[in-house]
């Protein structure tokens, strides 16, 4: 862990200052993946991060249809031990119950290659559901070994 890791909260998951958003890998429609940039550049660009100490790598389920998170899985195997990943689940209206944000756990651990992420978030307040159906989603992951740690992605402070 570097000196100038910061601790999330009253975690025991410690990130670097400065992450690796992940939403432009895969994504062709808006970032224009496999046209402008492809695959060698996503692991020149973890390989980079890795050299000069960035360490937390964020992505989740629908950047680039599941592919961001494939893409960094193969970028960071064999580097477990090296790296911090959060990934977050989109709580979209057709997703009406908890065991949604389960599976949807599962499939990204999945595509990542990993048993367990560092930080597990629900990526907005998308309605019908309540916050509260998420939090305790969010317990059951964390219950389950799946996540270190949870939280919430473009949430007010009011929504929290």
């Amino acid at each position: 862990m570097s000196d100038a890791a910061v601790r999330l909260g009253q975690t025991d998951v410690y990130v670097t200052p400065l992450g690796v958003g992940t939403w432009a890998w895969g994504d062709r429609h808006f970032w224009g993946y496999g046209r402008e940039y492809g695959e060698q550049d996503v692991r020149e660009a973890i390989a980079a991060s890795l050299e000069h100490g960035v360490t937390f790598f964020d992505t989740a389920e629908i950047y680039g249809g599941g592919q961001s998170e494939r893409l960094l899985g193969q970028g960071i195997r064999g580097l477990r031990e090296q790296v911090v990943v959060a990934t977050k689940f989109m709580p979209f209206p057709w997703r009406l119950s908890r065991r949604s944000l389960l599976r949807a756990l599962r499939r990204s651990l999945e595509r990542l290659g990993l048993g367990q992420v560092d930080l597990y978030q629900v990526h907005g307040p998308l309605p019908p559901l309540p916050v509260e159906t998420w939090a305790e989603a969010l317990a059951d992951v964390v219950e389950a070994g799946l996540a270190r740690t949870v939280g919430v992605s473009n949430f007010s402070a009011d929504q929290i």
